[in-house]
């Protein structure tokens, strides 16, 4: 699995699988084994620091998008999520743009 593999790769660079919904753009910015293994970390930390929270349930779907290689990637559109978003909210599942379209959504409903 991709998360046993971190653990004897570190410092390597890591592209991740994924399961492309609509666009078939290559993965621009690839996280590093270490920077994988620090937001495992974090991500792990949220759901056992915060059981039963709306945070700890975006971190255990982070934790599986993790596992099934699909992280870092937009649940909705397929497009890439920057590194530096995934380092601020490491359990963020859209990307920017995608997130934005959802803040309109919720803020007309």
């Amino acid at each position: 699995m991709v998360i046993d593999q971190l653990q004897s790769s570190r410092g390597s660079s890591l592209s991740l699988p994924i399961k492309k919904k609509h666009k078939d753009a290559s993965m621009s910015e690839s996280l590093t084994a270490q920077q994988l293994l620090r937001i495992r970390g974090k991500l792990e930390a949220i759901v056992a620091d915060q059981p039963g929270t709306k945070h700890a349930d975006s971190a255990t779907a982070a934790l599986q998008r993790m596992r099934s290689g699909e992280y870092g990637y937009c649940i909705e559109c397929g497009d890439e999520i920057s590194a530096a978003r995934l380092a601020a909210r490491p359990d963020v599942a859209l990307c920017v743009d995608c997130q934005a379209l959802k803040d309109e959504e919720d803020e007309d409903a």
